[in-house]
């Protein structure tokens, strides 16, 4: 399945193809020293499940790979390599660029006696989710004929030969990767498990240039026909248009924001077109893994995807469609939307949900894109998951929600809410519903839950108006504000100056961390609750750390961001939530400078390094999974409300 930008995101000029060209993109990774090596920046597109990476130095005229997520991991070990006959890659003229939807090198042939002989472009993408391109430049530098003999060549597992393809298979997958090269290439294999392709030999003239190509399908059946160098040119020039799309729709069609900012934002769609992954024997619809360089995160979470859904909606609108469509198509009779919906069904998880985003996803949608038909689809659903709640995870029905599980443990009761080993679960324990089997919940009510319930509401009431049904959009308006004023009241830790959450007999549970802050993000807080907030989140010895707004007070004795995952590390979601609240709440300087912070202090954040799930509180350093989807997404947030608050 492919998806192409929607007209409602196209521009009328004509593409700025320059634009794509002057992006400052990732730092390339260093070459892949095992089959599981993740440290790369490998070039996904249009949802495909193979890729490929930059080289270092030393396999300068490479590319690693494939990788294939499939298996996960290396297959092309020994990488796709151009060869010249008679002449050999000069390392010091290694030119690298990752830039939005290509990785591209450009570097000297020498001779024996090491004269540069020939200049050699390398440029490697995507024109499909099934079929990425390599095409090859060769020019010659000389005053002398050249006599030329291109070929591919590299090594890997499961290689074999079928209609002059080289072809990869692991029996994780089902479908082979084909090199298919021209008609007229000498296709061999070695004994040790590597291949060269070679064409015929060709006279290049001095200043001339020749063109190769090569191509990389995710196919099954026949070995398809290789393509001719002048049939690349309209594939590539649709990559561009399509890129360009993506970039006007992330940049706001803003030509007055810093470089560095739009480089920034940049990296975020290319992190989150990377972990996109189109329909395939592994998964039923289009979305984006949380991470495709961490084997555990290959499949489609509730709670990311709704985040990944609203930064979409204005560059990619059918992408963020589909991303919400492929939760929704999976919701019980019964309202429930799974945890995480894995390659296989029998692998998802039904032991919990995640809070309660959907619509303020969906609602993002339709502000981007005026989509009445989008919205009255997905109406019944949201409807249903709102009501879900109620039923499922109001134990004592007083209308306040705790978070639980359909399994009884208080583990996935944590997971639901999406911060794992918070410290406000430490001393959980969990309770039957009285009415419903297989409902169970924690012995609290949560205050981020419950706010997030109050969004819901309002979100929910905004798609209803997109349809016209006003009447119904009053009535949850109306639920939204009484529920608000229960939260603000019931949850409100004096003593503290904190949002907290409350045991059922009334007392504080433990924790000092974002769901404190979320009712600001929410809007529900008063003028006075909301300074004393600023005044905790903004003191260096509660969360005004060196990366600020982690996900546990510096000061807490469980403090532990090296090893505590949600107690102490930044998570760039709960921290956007954080500055979006102080904005709602009118505390602009702080939320700019928070937002500065946030975008220069985390490691490689703002010079090219991956994009990291959290980041350590004090030192800045990038933790866990890379090329962390709901990290990019909460990248572009905070950009976007920088940019329309200086704009006001």
């Amino acid at each position: 399945m492919s998806i192409e930008p929607t007209p409602e995101r196209e521009q009328a000029e004509a593409p700025a193809f320059e634009s794509l060209d002057a992006v400052v993109g990732f730092t390339p990774g260093p070459w892949p020293e095992a089959v599981e090596d993740r440290r790369q920046n490998v070039l996904f597109d249009h949802g495909a499940w193979f890729g490929l990476a930059l080289p270092d130095p030393a396999h300068a005229g490479s590319f690693a790979g494939p990788y294939d997520l499939r298996v996960p991991g290396w297959v092309g070990f020994g990488g796709l390599r151009f060869e010249l006959e008679g002449l050999r890659p000069d390392p010091a003229s290694l030119s690298l660029r990752e830039g939005p939807g290509v990785l591209e090198q450009s570097l000297d042939y020498a001779d024996a006696d090491g004269q540069a002989r020939a200049r050699v472009e390398l440029r490697a993408f995507f024109a499909s989710a099934d079929e990425l391109l390599v095409a090859a430049s060769v020019r010659n530098l000389g005053e002398q004929p050249l006599a030329l003999r291109q070929a591919w060549s590299g090594r890997g597992e499961g290689l074999a030969l079928e209609g002059g393809a080289v072809t990869w298979t692991r029996a994780a997958r089902s479908t082979p990767l084909r090199l298919s090269v021209a008609a007229d290439a000498e296709v061999k294999l070695d004994a040790a498990a590597g291949y060269r392709a070679q064409g015929p030999e060709r006279a290049l003239d001095p200043g001339a240039e020749q063109r190769y190509v090569v191509a990389l399908r995710s196919t099954s059946g026949a070995a398809p026909t290789p393509l001719e160098a002048d049939a690349v040119e309209a594939r590539w020039a649709r990559n561009r248009q399509r890129w360009d799309t993506y970039l006007r729709g992330a940049w706001l069609g803003r030509a007055d924001t810093p470089k560095s900012e739009r480089d920034l934002a940049a990296r975020a769609v290319m992190t989150l077109i990377a972990n996109w992954r189109a329909p395939s024997e592994r998964v039923a619809g289009s979305g984006l893994f949380p991470s495709w360089a961490y084997d555990g995160f290959h499949g489609y979470w509730a709670w990311d995807s709704w985040k990944h859904a609203v930064a979409l909606a204005r560059f990619a609108p059918e992408l963020a469609r589909a991303q919400i469509r492929v939760l929704l198509d999976r919701q019980r009779e019964d309202g429930m939307i799974p945890d995480v919906i894995y390659p296989g069904p029998e692998q998802d998880n039904w032991r919990d949900t995640k809070p309660p985003l959907a619509a303020w996803a969906v609602a993002a949608v339709v502000e981007a894109t005026g989509d009445a038909d989008f919205a009255r689809e997905c109406l019944p659903a949201l409807l249903r998951y709102h009501a879900w709640w109620y039923a499922q995870r109001d134990h004592d029905g007083d209308g306040l929600c705790e978070y639980g599980s359909t399994d009884g443990t208080r583990i996935a009761a944590a997971w639901e809410s999406g911060m794992d080993n918070a410290v406000r679960f430490d001393d959980a324990a969990m309770l039957a519903h009285p009415e419903q089997p297989g409902a169970w919940s924690m012995d609290r009510e949560s205050v981020d839950l419950n706010a997030y319930l109050v969004a819901d509401k309002r979100a929910l009431a905004q798609v209803l108006r997109a349809l016209g049904q006003g009447e119904h959009a009053d009535a949850l308006t109306a639920e939204a504000e009484v529920l608000a004023d229960r939260v603000r009241t019931e949850h409100w830790d004096d003593a503290r100056g904190w949002f907290r959450d409350r045991r059922l007999d009334g007392s504080w549970a433990p924790g000092w961390g974002p769901e404190g802050w979320t009712p600001l993000w929410a809007g529900l807080a008063t003028p006075e609750q909301a300074q004393r907030l600023r005044a905790t989140m903004l003191d260096p010895e509660a969360f005004a750390t060196a990366v600020p707004l982690g996900t546990l007070a510096a000061s807490d004795p469980n403090f532990d961001p090296e090893r505590g995952y949600w107690r102490g590390p930044v998570w760039l979601d709960q921290a956007y939530f954080g500055v979006a609240g102080l904005r709602r709440a009118g505390f602009h300087d702080d939320a700019e400078a928070l937002t500065q912070t946030l975008l220069s202090a985390p490691e490689g954040l703002a010079t090219g390094g991956a994009i990291r799930e959290n980041y350590h509180p004090l030192t800045g350093a990038g933790q866990h999974a890379r090329h962390f989807s709901w990290s990019a997404a909460a990248v572009l947030m905070l950009l976007w409300d920088r940019w329309e608050a200086h704009s006001a």
